[in-house]
């Protein structure tokens, strides 16, 4: 009874700082939704006993997965398997002809050089307001 005092604290906290800051955000019972803008938003989930957990979406169109819907874990996996047939296709065009080679190495490139950029922007949005979370939730007190 006690810790289900404290979550409904911690809830009114983080909206308290949410709102502070200008971040959009709605909630239900359990869970405080967090648009982080770019289609990346977070769930904040109070439903285990004495667990905040922790949940990210890549929704609609984002710049990772297009209009797929899926975490951000996922988007990565995504990626990696994306870019995995698209290096067995280069190496497929490369015994076929040279001449085809060289446009798609500069594509594989510049997309790989795409999705590092914004998987890292992605990532440091993400882990920074879980950090603040964290923060803002352990310096309630004081």
């Amino acid at each position: 009874m006690i810790f289900n005092v404290n979550l409904k604290i911690m809830q009114e906290i983080i909206k308290t700082k949410l709102e502070k800051y200008g971040y959009k955000y709605s909630e239900n019972e359990h869970n405080i939704d967090i648009n982080l803008g770019m289609s990346q938003y977070l769930t904040v989930n109070f439903s285990k006993n004495e667990k905040i957990i922790f949940k990210d979406r890549l929704k609609g169109w984002n710049f990772l997965t297009g209009v797929i819907e899926m975490s951000f874990k996922g988007a990565i996996i995504y990626q990696t398997i994306g870019m995995l047939f698209a290096i067995f296709f280069l190496m497929f065009i490369s015994q076929k002809s040279d001449i085809l080679q060289f446009p798609f190495i500069y594509l594989l490139t510049g997309i790989s050089a795409w999705l590092i950029i914004w998987s890292v922007y992605y990532l440091i949005r993400l882990e920074n307001i879980k950090t603040q979370i964290i923060f803002w939730i352990e310096n309630s007190g004081k």
